[in-house]
């Protein structure tokens, strides 16, 4: 979830920051250096030069942050000896707006501000602020004997530009459990871009045990005091070897596969690495059926993603919901004889066996199973939105302005209590998606015609659903009409970032960033299938099309509305 926990006093000396603030005088951009492999640009800042001005020695700081080389060893020349000593980079980062920065100069101060876009707290949390504030820093000048400006004062961490701060960082997922362990949840950190010994330190994070915000939803299979035997994992030929403490030999055969499975899944998704051998002080961990270097590919029954055998393409028309089936149109449920209306939304179990709609004017939910018996009522509102399902075959559902429910697939109703959240209240609610792990929510809240976009963990208690540690995701949206996952770390939108036009955005929940892509004219909802492609539903004036997106135009596929990507029966084999 949007839990980015950032390795911030491991990897704070390897950060890349501040290098777009604008500047003046004798001071200048470094140089732009792309890696070997071309993935980004890395700016090498200038030292100071005589006779600059107090402003200009601070924004040569800044710049100067953008280059980690010899702990920072560039920044620090802007600091009298005895701020370099006491400076601490590595407390965390204050991220803002660079396009509005301002500098003010006093007696000995200069004073920065900004507005605030998000932090990353000592344990490693980037949050984005809810409300509207800024970033203050004021620091403190001195001339040395040379009668040359520093740095005598400063805040500990660090400061970044937004812009700087996505060039700059790669989000990583480390893999836990949800609570019945049939999928793997990710718990994101935030890498600098350029940093080496990614493999050691997502391994570090993850034998640490999940954030304190995705917790109460997973579980780790590791024992506790687990820890790596030589503090390195070293990757060769694309295999990571991992040598773990000798607590990890307690681990009974069902825990070894979840915590090979939880390992495999985490450093794979490092850049470079392609399988995994792992070792207790150099002897193979023996895990049964499992040849010594792991892949996913071993780890199948722990699904990242939704399994495409096990997922299909629906749609609604009328009154039905359909499948669709090599460019056909294959009817799964409709609505009973004698009730009145269209449906306006649908959601098929995890089991793939029952389906959950709602009705156009918002009015009506009704369950049923697929092909068998007709659809019920089992709840009545004012304007139910799209229904969702959790992985333990609950429904979940907002009736926005009263709130969010819950029912059973009998249809009967599940408490379920929301946490307060700064974003919004429960009666602003407007939309929710459920990951495909069923922990994770996300949340669109309204407030008079501003939508935000809020991720939260779903537990399972004796008495009910708790959904909690709701916490913004981004500060670019303004309008959100529609909202899905689109993999297990991104969130795909029909909405703008102004109510003036629609657009296609894909965010980031583990740091925010957001790519902007076009709509079609007329879109009014989408889905993201298995596989990653991208289906809008568009309102061309009476007639409803399904399309989806190509590298040309957008490619019609069938009539309907309401494209959303919903599970089928896993066949058993004998």
């Amino acid at each position: 979830m949007k839990a980015a926990k950032y390795l911030v006093a491991a990897s704070m000396l390897a950060l890349t920051a501040c290098g777009g603030i604008p500047h003046d005088g004798v001071i200048h951009h470094g140089e732009s250096v792309a890696s070997g492999d071309g993935q980004f640009i890395r700016v090498i800042a200038r030292p100071p030069v005589d006779d600059m001005t107090p402003e200009q020695i601070v924004r040569g700081f800044l710049d100067a942050c953008a280059d980690p080389t010899s702990t920072f060893s560039i920044a620090r020349q802007y600091l009298t000896p005895q701020a370099n000593e006491s400076w601490n980079p590595g407390t965390g980062i204050q991220i803002y707006d660079g396009n509005w920065l301002k500098l003010a100069h006093g007696t000995g101060t200069v004073t920065l501000t900004a507005p605030k876009d998000s932090t990353v707290s000592a344990n490693g949390h980037l949050s984005f602020s809810s409300q509207a504030t800024n970033v203050t820093s004021e620091f403190g000048l001195v001339q040395d004997a040379a009668h040359q400006w520093r740095i005598s004062n400063l805040g500990n961490g660090l400061l970044l530009a937004r812009s700087d701060f996505e060039r700059s960082f790669r989000s990583s997922p480390l893999y836990f459990l949800n609570d019945d362990d049939s999928a793997l949840v990710p718990d994101s950190i935030v890498l600098p871009t350029s940093s080496a010994g990614a493999a050691t330190s997502v391994t570090r994070s993850l034998l640490e045990g999940p954030s304190a915000e995705l917790k109460p939803a997973v579980e780790s299979a590791f024992p506790p005091g687990t820890k790596l035997t030589y503090n390195s994992v070293p990757v060769n030929g694309g295999i990571a070897q991992v040598d773990l403490s000798a607590e990890v030999l307690a681990a009974s055969r069902v825990e070894r596969d979840k915590l090979s499975a939880q390992l495999v899944a985490t450093l794979t998704a490092v850049q470079g690495v392609s399988g995994v051998r792992i070792t207790v002080s150099g002897q193979p961990l023996k895990v049964p059926g499992v040849d010594s270097v792991q892949t996913m590919a071993d780890w199948t029954r722990f699904p990242i993603r939704l399994d495409p055998t096990h997922a299909a393409s629906f749609f609604v028309r009328d009154s039905q919901v359909l499948r669709l089936e090599d460019g056909q149109a294959v009817t799964v449920s409709q609505m009973p004889k004698g009730e009145v209306g269209r449906i306006a939304a649908a959601a098929i179990s995890p089991s793939g066996g029952t389906v959950a709609v709602a009705t156009m004017d918002g009015k009506t939910l009704l369950v049923g199973d697929l092909q068998a018996k007709p659809l019920r009522v089992i709840a009545t509102g004012e304007a139910f939105a799209r229904p969702a399902w959790d992985h333990h075959g609950n429904i979940v559902v907002p009736d926005n302005g009263r709130g969010l429910f819950a029912f059973n697939r009998d249809g009967n109703p599940v408490s379920l209590t929301v946490s307060d959240s700064p974003i919004g209240t429960l009666k602003e609610i407007r939309h929710i998606a459920i990951a495909n792990d069923g922990t994770r929510i996300a949340l669109v809240y309204r407030s008079g015609t501003v939508d935000s976009i809020g991720v939260g963990i779903i537990v399972h208690t004796g008495s009910g659903i708790v959904i909690s540690q709701i916490h913004r995701v981004e500060r670019s949206v303004v309008t959100v009409n529609d909202i899905v996952w689109a993999n297990s770390t991104s969130l795909e939108i029909l909405g703008g970032r102004s109510a003036s036009y629609q657009e296609l955005l894909s965010v980031d929940t583990a740091n925010g960033q957001t790519v902007v892509a076009s709509a079609p004219i007329g879109a009014q909802g989408i889905s993201v299938d298995a596989l990653g492609n991208i289906f809008v539903a568009v309102m061309d004036g009476k007639h409803e099309t399904i399309v989806k997106q190509t590298f040309g135009p957008w490619e019609p596929v069938i009539a309907g509305r309401s494209p959303f990507t919903g599970y089928v029966a896993k066949v058993s084999t004998p």
